[in-house]
C-alpha cells in the first residue's frame, strides 16, 4: 500500500514540474497570440492594411430616407461604404427623400442626391466626394475665361460650348465684334471646354463661289442669316461676282445649296411707260 501512495505522489510531483515551466514559458514569450476583437475592431485593422481601392466603383449604398436632414443621409452612406463624403455650405439640414432598396454604388446614389435638389453640386475629390450647396461653389470655385477665336464664328462656338457646360451651373456668352467667348464655369470643366474650342477652331476650309446673277452682298448676306456664320467668315466681291466662305466642310456644302437657289435670273419689270 506504501509503494502505491509513493508512485502516486512522484508522479504529481513529475506533472507539476513538467507543468510549471510551460505556463511560465506561455507567460513571458513574445511569438503571436490570438486575441479576440471586436468586429468593428477587426474590420478597421483590416481596411487601415488593406491595398487602396478605388471606393468609386465598388462601394455601394443603399438608403431610405423620407423627408430626412441631408447630414443623417450621408452618415448612413459614410457608415455603409466608408467613403469619405463631406458637406459644404449651409445644407446639414437641408430635407431628402430617397428610396433606394437595393445597394448602387455611391456615386450613383449621391448623384440622385444631387438631382433631387438643384440647389446641391456633387463633386469628386481625391480620396472621396464634396457635396456643396450650389450657390456657395459658385463663389468659391467657379473662373472666368475669356476665348479668342480666330477662324470659327463666336455665335457658332457658343452654341457648342453651351451643350457642354455643367448643367444649372456653367454660363456663356459672346462678343461678335471682337469673336470671343467668356465661359463661366468650374476649372475642370474649363479644361474640357478649351479642348473642345481648340478642335472647332483649327484653320478652316475655303470655298469661292462664282456668281452668274445675284449680287455677291446679297448672298453673302443670306449666307450669314442662314448658317449663322459671322461677317469675318464671309467676303463678297460684286465687281468679280464673287463670295468666299471660310467654314466647316458641312457648312460649305449647305451654302452650295443656298447659292444654287439664290443665285438665279430675275427679268427687270419693263419700265418703259
Amino acid at each position: 500500500m506504501s509503494n502505491t501512495w509513493g508512485q502516486f505522489f512522484l508522479m504529481a510531483g513529475l506533472a507539476m514540474m513538467v507543468h510549471v515551466p510551460l505556463r511560465a514559458e506561455s507567460t513571458t514569450s513574445t511569438e503571436a497570440k490570438p486575441v479576440f476583437r471586436s468586429a468593428g475592431r477587426m474590420a478597421m485593422q483590416r481596411a487601415a492594411a488593406a491595398p487602396p481601392l478605388n471606393v468609386y466603383t465598388t462601394a455601394t449604398a443603399h438608403v431610405i430616407a423620407s423627408n430626412l436632414p441631408l447630414s443623417r443621409v450621408i452618415n448612413q452612406i459614410r457608415d455603409q461604404s466608408g467613403v469619405s463624403i463631406q458637406l459644404r455650405g449651409q445644407i446639414d439640414d437641408k430635407k431628402i427623400t430617397l428610396i433606394n432598396t437595393d445597394p448602387r454604388p455611391v456615386t450613383e446614389v449621391l448623384k440622385a442626391i444631387e438631382q433631387s435638389d438643384p440647389d446641391l453640386y456633387l463633386k469628386q475629390v481625391p480620396g472621396g466626394y464634396e457635396l456643396w450647396d450650389r450657390s456657395a461653389y459658385v463663389s468659391d470655385a467657379q473662373v472666368a475665361k475669356v476665348y479668342a477665336l480666330e477662324s470659327a464664328s463666336a455665335n457658332e462656338v457658343e452654341r457648342i460650348v453651351r451643350q457642354i457646360l455643367t448643367p444649372n451651373f456653367g454660363t456663356v456668352s459672346r462678343a461678335d465684334y471682337t469673336n470671343k467667348l467668356v465661359v463661366y464655369d468650374v476649372p475642370e470643366k474649363q479644361a474640357e471646354i478649351a479642348e473642345v474650342i481648340r478642335e472647332v477652331d483649327r484653320e478652316l476650309p475655303v470655298q469661292v463661289f462664282s456668281l452668274r446673277y445675284a449680287s455677291a452682298r446679297e448672298i453673302a448676306k443670306q449666307l450669314e442669316n442662314f448658317l449663322l456664320v459671322s461677317s469675318r467668315q464671309v467676303s463678297a466681291d460684286d465687281r468679280t461676282r464673287q463670295v468666299i466662305l471660310r467654314a466647316p466642310e458641312s457648312q460649305i456644302r449647305a451654302a452650295a445649296q443656298l447659292v444654287e437657289t439664290f443665285d438665279i435670273f430675275q427679268p427687270q419689270p419693263d419700265q418703259t411707260p
